[in-house]
C-alpha cells in the first residue's frame, strides 16, 4: 500500500524480521554471480580481502542494485612469498625493504585501494617468507599517511602480536595455531583492535 501523506510505499512486515544490510568483512570476490549471491543472503557491503588483479576486480564495484564492494588490491608480502609464486599476486605487491613501503602503498591507491591489507606470515612455519616488524611497521605507517586503514592477516599469536604491536587497525583471522599469552591480553586491553575472526572458511 502507500501513505497518502509522504507518498511511500508501506509493506506489512508482520511476522517478519526487519534487519539492517549485513557487511561481510572478509572475501575474495571474482564473478558478478558472487555480488548476487550475497545480495540473496542480505549482505550489502563486502570487504575484499586481497585479488592478484586489482583492475579486474575494480570492474565488479559499483553495480547498480548489487552490494557496495570494497578492496585491498594486493596485499603486501616478501619477496619470493607464496602469494606471489603460488597465489599469482604481482611482484610489485611484494616489499623487500622497510624503505619501500612508501612505494607498495603508492602502487595500491594508484590501484584504488579502499584499505591496505598485510600478509603477516609466521616465521615458524618451514617455507615462509615473513616480511618481519620492521617492514610490517612501515607499511602500516605509510598506509597512515596516506590516510587508509591497514589489515593484516594473522595465523598464530606470534603473527598477532606483532601486527599489533606494529600499529596495525584490524586483523583478520584469529590465532588459530597457538594461544595468546597474558602479557598479550593485557597490551590489547589498552590498545583495542578490530578482530574479523574468520571462524568459518
Amino acid at each position: 500500500t502507500s501513505d497518502q501523506r509522504s507518498g511511500a510505499d508501506l509493506v506489512d512486515g508482520a511476522g517478519g524480521t526487519l534487519l539492517p544490510g549485513l557487511i561481510d568483512t572478509h572475501v575474495h570476490i571474482d564473478t558478478v554471480a558472487h555480488l548476487e549471491a550475497a545480495a540473496e543472503w542480505g549482505i550489502t557491503t563486502l570487504l575484499d580481502m586481497g585479488h592478484e588483479n586489482a583492475a579486474q576486480l575494480a570492474i565488479l564495484q559499483h553495480r547498480s542494485g548489487l552490494p557496495t564492494l570494497k578492496m585491498a588490491g594486493s596485499p603486501a608480502s616478501a619477496p619470493n612469498s607464496m602469494f606471489v609464486k603460488k597465489m599469482g599476486h604481482p611482484e610489485n605487491a611484494t616489499v623487500a625493504t622497510p624503505d619501500d613501503a612508501a612505494r607498495f602503498v603508492r602502487q595500491r591507491v594508484e590501484e584504488n585501494a579502499d584499505y591496505i591489507k598485510i600478509l603477516v606470515e609466521d616465521p615458524h612455519v618451514p617455507g615462509s617468507k615473513p616480511l618481519g616488524p620492521e617492514r610490517v611497521a612501515a607499511i602500516i605507517r605509510a598506509a597512515h599517511d596516506a590516510g587508509l586503514t591497514t589489515i593484516a592477516h594473522v595465523v598464530s599469536a606470534d603473527t598477532l602480536d606483532l601486527a599489533v604491536r606494529a600499529g596495525v587497525d584490524i586483523v583478520t583471522h584469529v590465532a588459530l595455531t597457538t594461544d595468546p599469552d597474558a602479557e598479550f591480553e593485557a597490551m590489547l586491553a589498552k590498545r583495542p583492535v578490530t578482530i574479523i575472526p574468520t571462524l568459518t572458511m
